[in-house]
């Protein structure tokens, strides 16, 4: 069933006390990243050493390792698909995990504790960025595979 979603069916006051960790600073991370600090949120980034690491840092990110984000209420994978099973992380049992993409949860590629959702922005990274800062929205897929914590 589709359902459409406008901004006044948000409530960013839910997120007001949890961390969210971002894994990945490419394409989408680095949006989401930008975009969750920029609302007053409390997010760190999670990456690589490579070039992204830099970019993160660039941007007044400190980034820690990929493990570490575990530590996180929320986790938002923001890897190509074929590397989010690759991934030296283990969420906590209370935690909620986001990907970009539905198909690692679809083809049994990722299992992880606690909830398990998808935020699929229908649109690269830097459009993300763009209509973020133009105070516009844009369309996203949104699933939820898993809400074991009732809370997801």
């Amino acid at each position: 069933m589709t359902r459409i979603f406008g901004e006044e069916d948000a409530e960013p006051s839910l997120l007001a006390n949890h961390s969210i960790a971002v894994i990945g600073y490419g394409n989408q991370g680095r949006s989401w990243a930008l975009n969750l600090r920029d609302s007053g949120l409390e997010v760190s980034v999670h990456v690589r050493e490579d070039a992204t690491r830099a970019r993160a840092e660039e941007d007044g990110f400190a980034p820690g390792t990929i493990p570490t984000a575990a530590d996180a209420d929320i986790l938002c994978l923001l890897v190509p698909d074929d590397v989010i099973p690759l991934l030296d992380l283990s969420p906590r049992e209370d935690s909620l995990t986001i990907v970009a993409s539905g198909y690692t949860p679809a083809f049994d590629r990722l299992e992880v504790a606690g909830d398990l959702g998808m935020i699929a922005p229908r649109m690269l990274g830097p459009e993300v960025r763009r209509c973020y800062e133009e105070g516009r929205g844009f369309i996203s897929a949104l699933g939820l595979a898993r809400d074991v914590t009732g809370t997801a």
